[in-house]
């Protein structure tokens, strides 16, 4: 097995093995190969700390230690790796480095004598989860309960009895994990990372560690073409193809899971199996286990030509995925785009394939012109993890409707307090202020804060479409 250690001048590596009573027989290499593991550690740490596990418990024994040939080709190989992997920052990387400095650590990644499962369930802890950044949460919102009074405390205790509420009922109706469910650190699925664009998540932006590219996109299938039709055949069997509801101002084809037994019964075995690993895998920022997630509305949605599209929107949760259920070689056109990087630039996505982002994220769906497309979506819930910002949103939207103005435009305000680049929250308040001033009574610091955001969304806007602009000057050259 391998180890590193550190002298005053440089890495001393050795090739070791275990012997019976547990000491090191030691073999020191040559300086060229000693370069190698160096640079094969320094490797494997990298994809590691941005969230590529594969290679965490890939051994190397002293038979490779001797052929440099194939000890450079692998180096080489994981180096390209590190080339196109998207960079993890912020508090997961510190994390993730500081874990790397002690001994057993390493043995993570070079597969020395150590319990894995258990060092791997406290660097989980240690990783993302409610923990992490709770008390800066917790101290923003005392702030604004300095700030705003007691109103805002009590729309505070509203959104976490509503969440707690919305977990219970997502527990009732698809698969919760058992609370010691620990993450699955291996996995066959690998990703694309597409970046968020200018405006971070609604809730915990800081958290995610925006910027980051936190659009994931699996580059190969979650499960076979043949399973997605026998559940696509099943639905229809369920009646999913006579059904429809409004989304914006578009139909759509389609019904919620819970209306869909059997389907639903197999998305649940996906969620167990798939779907809940995953995605503690994919967002380590977020998720501290898969026993956290909750799966809180989900559709299966059928395209056609009478039901073509959706309207560019958000999703309710603070995580969402959609996966495709259908060959795209059986409809014309649809598919995902996201609002930041422009209508045309449409997310591939074949049968089996998923993709999974945070909520807030503005994104649609393309007109199919012919065939069938179906896809399964979910919106997400985080049990240790309060959106306070969406449902301040949401209820300053039903507010307005009821009509409770002043109280709709708290709402949009304290939204904004948590979250200062809330756009939703902030074209929410301008509206509501532009219609009805008499209406709505907003401090004069709110509004001069609305001005800066609306200035800078413009100046972000501007410099995007100039930037793509000439990204595709570039690739038609």
């Amino acid at each position: 097995m391998l180890r590193s250690t550190y002298t005053t001048a440089a890495f001393v590596l050795l090739c070791a093995s275990v012997s019976a009573n547990g000491t090191y027989d030691v073999e020191v290499l040559d300086d060229n190969t000693n370069s190698l593991h160096q640079r094969l550690h320094t490797a494997k740490m990298d994809l590691w700390t941005r969230g590529n596990y594969k290679h965490m418990q890939s051994s190397n024994s002293c038979v490779d230690c001797e052929d440099s040939d194939l000890l450079l080709a692998q180096v080489e190989e994981l180096e390209r790796e590190v080339y196109w992997s998207s960079m993890r920052l912020g508090s997961v990387s510190n994390v993730r480095h500081e874990f790397f400095k002690n001994e057993q650590s390493r043995c993570l990644e070079l597969d020395c004598p150590f319990d894995v499962v258990s060092g791997t369930k406290n660097l989980f802890n240690m990783r993302g989860g409610a923990n992490v950044v709770a008390n800066t949460i917790d101290s923003k919102l005392k702030e604004l309960i300095l700030k705003y009074g007691n109103d805002f405390k009590e729309a505070i205790l509203q959104n976490e009895k509503e969440h707690a509420e919305d977990c219970n009922i997502s527990c009732d109706a698809f698969y919760c994990a058992p609370k010691d469910t620990q993450p699955v650190i291996e996995s066959n699925v690998t990703v694309t990372s597409y970046n968020f664009g200018a405006t971070p998540p609604e809730d915990f932006a800081n958290v995610f560690g925006f910027p980051l590219d936190i659009i994931k996109v699996s580059d190969n299938s979650l499960f076979p073409a043949e399973e997605a039709a026998s559940v696509v055949k099943m639905a229809e069997e369920e009646g999913v193809a006579n059904n429809e509801y409004k989304s914006g101002k578009y139909r759509l084809g389609g019904d919620w899971l819970v209306n869909l037994p059997k389907t639903r019964e197999w998305f649940n075995s996906r969620l167990e199996s798939t779907f809940f690993p995953l995605i503690s895998n994919l967002f380590p920022e977020i998720v501290s286990s898969p026993s956290v997630l909750r799966a809180h509305s989900v559709s299966l949605l059928k395209y056609n030509a009478s039901h073509p599209r959706t309207d560019v929107h958000i999703d309710n949760g603070i995580l969402a995925m959609t996966v495709a259920m259908t060959p795209k070689n059986e409809y014309v056109g649809g598919g995902t785009f996201f609002e930041h990087m422009g209508i045309d630039d449409v997310l591939p996505m074949d049968v089996g394939h998923g993709t999974f982002r945070p909520g807030s994220v503005r994104h649609g769906g393309h007109k199919v012109t012919k065939g069938t497309r179906y896809i399964l979506g979910a919106f997400l819930l985080i049990e240790d993890r309060v959106e306070h910002v969406r449902r301040l949103k949401n209820r300053g939207s039903e507010l307005r409707r009821i009509p409770d103005l002043e109280m709709a435009a708290k709402h949009f305000e304290w939204a904004l307090g948590i979250n200062p680049k809330c756009t939703t929250c902030k074209f929410l308040a301008v509206i509501l202020h532009i219609t009805l001033p008499s209406v709505v009574s907003l401090s004069f610091t709110f509004l001069c804060h609305l001005h800066d955001l609306l200035n800078r969304s413009e100046r972000l806007g501007r410099n995007f479409a100039h930037t793509k602009k000439i990204w595709r000057g570039r690739r038609e050259d």
